[in-house]
């Protein structure tokens, strides 16, 4: 029997990135920064709402940094930080596993 104390690796990292969205938005991320709406537009079948609490579920868990710039209007651009970065070869380990088995 596992010790609930101890803390599994595997559960971690899905509570972390295991929103329905959550890889896509960090694949389109890793191309490069993006506003919101550029966001909205490049994932199809995402809505706005899901979209802002995918968001706001990466940012809380570091994977994802959210800039303020100050425009007239101000604007929002999305980021990855290191610790989303360092997801690039899991989602590409994922894409070769997909087009392998698909």
């Amino acid at each position: 029997m596992i010790n609930e104390k101890m803390k599994c690796p595997l559960s971690s990292a899905i509570k972390d990135i295991g929103g329905e969205w959550d890889i896509i938005i960090i694949r389109f991320l890793l191309e490069k920064d993006m506003r919101f709406n550029e966001l909205l537009k490049s994932i199809n079948g995402i809505s706005s709402k899901t979209l802002s609490g995918a968001l706001k579920r990466l940012s809380n868990a570091n994977i994802v940094s959210r800039n303020v710039v100050s425009t007239q209007p101000f604007s929002v651009i999305y980021s990855l930080t290191d610790k989303g970065r360092d997801l690039k070869n899991v989602i590409e380990n994922l894409e070769s596993w997909e087009k392998k088995w698909d």
